[in-house]
């Protein structure tokens, strides 16, 4: 292949010679495809993008159809377990390098999808739903038809267990087969099963979860040179990615429009002046906290207690490091709340890190801990971070019936229901 001209390459950055991303969400819309056609269109080129396959990749789901596509290196067998909230989908697959595809017709923004390969490989995920000419192996939550169980959380299946028997108006005694009626009986015996015999084996453990596979990037020049081939194998000029970046910051009073100069300078190794630059590229470019580790400031609103403002564009990882300010400091318990929900986990010097997610429309997070400490917060993957997504319950009753209903609204879609099928169940 010859040496490409500088006008080459400036036509490319400006647009010249590709696929304009307004043109292709034009295309998008047409076929009313809800975004599937851009985000499949993003995702072909994600094993250039990250040039490093790993074994657990996330994303947070807006409400609505999604899939998620899982590719291993070598085109062969296959084997993952993706989930979302309380429950998953085991993947045990002989593929070619085209792999295969999960479609689900709702996902809960409540939680953050995940996907665990046992082998390094490659997931995307995307909005809408995946269309028949790909031609690939679809696995589907619908009518609860691959629908798995054996990983569940065990405190988030209680929550909800505990509710529907709240909310009973029958003998309960009877409880389990009147739900038992609302989907196929094979199907629930099954689900029942894996459960049952799952008992303490949630997906997520009290290890480090992100340890398993390749650590992220953390020096600022191996940063530019990702977020650039991100940004290339994403289908994105560099005016694409300034007006993704100003988007994705919104209207906010002072916040000025990210330039393709900007994105530019960035990519040349040069310091950037917006602050949080790398989280914001992260985002654009769908890279899940993996691109990017920005400290944000913790606010101590008392002796032990802290407040923290993740900014408004963030969506993904974030970590909370407890550290000591005594030289011998108590051991004990941290507690955090963030909207709904609550989490307390033990604190002591050997386990100080803690991982978990920053979801859409997110109040300011709350932390408290013990006596001896202070925090330090990031967006972003921290792979040494203990793994705390798992054992959030409800802050109080009326969280508790929002979650609920909420919850069950997008299940009863999944299994083909309505809520007054669902009452009469309860014998309302």
């Amino acid at each position: 292949m010859g040496a490409r001209s500088t006008a080459t390459v400036s036509a490319w950055e400006t647009d010249t010679n590709r696929v304009p991303l307004d043109i292709l969400e034009r295309l998008d819309t047409l076929f009313a495809a809800d975004g599937c056609l851009v985000d499949l269109v993003r995702a072909i080129r994600t094993p250039e993008g990250f040039s490093t396959p790993r074994l657990l990749w996330g994303h947070v789901f807006s409400r609505g159809p999604g899939w998620v596509w899982l590719r291993s290196t070598g085109g062969r067998q296959l084997n993952a377990y993706a989930y979302s909230g309380p429950i998953g989908i085991a993947i045990n697959e002989d593929v070619d390098p085209q792999g295969v595809f999960i479609s689900v017709a709702f996902m809960d923004p409540d939680w953050p999808a995940f996907v665990v390969l046992t082998e390094p490989g490659w997931v995307d995920f995307g909005r809408g739903t995946p269309p028949a000419w790909l031609d690939r192996p679809v696995k589907s939550h619908e009518g609860l038809r691959d629908t798995d169980l054996t990983r569940a959380d065990q405190r988030v299946m209680s929550f909800y267990m505990q509710e529907l028997r709240r909310r009973d108006q029958g003998d309960p005694a009877t409880l389990r087969n009147r739900l038992r009626s609302m989907v196929d009986p094979a199907r629930w015996d099954a689900l029942e099963e894996s459960y049952l015999g799952s008992a303490g084996r949630s997906v997520s453990t009290d290890g480090a979860v992100w340890a398993t596979g390749p650590y992220p990037p953390r020096a600022p020049g191996e940063l530019h040179l990702l977020h650039r081939r991100l940004r290339e194998a994403r289908g994105l000029s560099q005016a694409e990615a300034a007006a993704s970046s100003t988007a994705l910051l919104g209207t906010t009073a002072g916040t000025r429009p990210v330039s393709l100069h900007q994105v530019h300078n960035y990519e040349i190794g040069r310091a950037s002046r917006i602050r949080y630059f790398p989280a914001i590229l992260d985002r654009v470019y769908g890279a899940f906290g993996w691109t990017c580790y920005e400290e944000v400031a913790a606010r101590r609103i008392g002796p032990r207690h802290f407040s923290v403002a993740f900014p408004k564009f963030w969506v993904g990882p974030v970590c909370i490091t407890a550290v000591p300010v005594a030289a011998d400091p108590l051991g004990g318990e941290i507690e955090f709340a963030w909207n709904r929900w609550k989490l307390v986990r033990e604190l002591h010097p050997a386990l100080t890190s803690f991982t978990f997610y920053c979801m859409p429309e997110t109040w300011d997070l709350d932390v408290r801990v013990p006596p001896g400490w202070n925090i330090d917060a990031h967006m972003g993957q921290n792979p040494d971070a203990l793994d705390a997504n798992t054992g959030w319950v409800p802050v109080d009753e009326a969280a508790s019936d929002e979650i609920f209903d909420e919850y069950v609204a997008g299940f009863l879609k999944v299994i083909g229901k309505t809520s007054d099928d669902l009452g009469r169940a309860l014998g309302h």
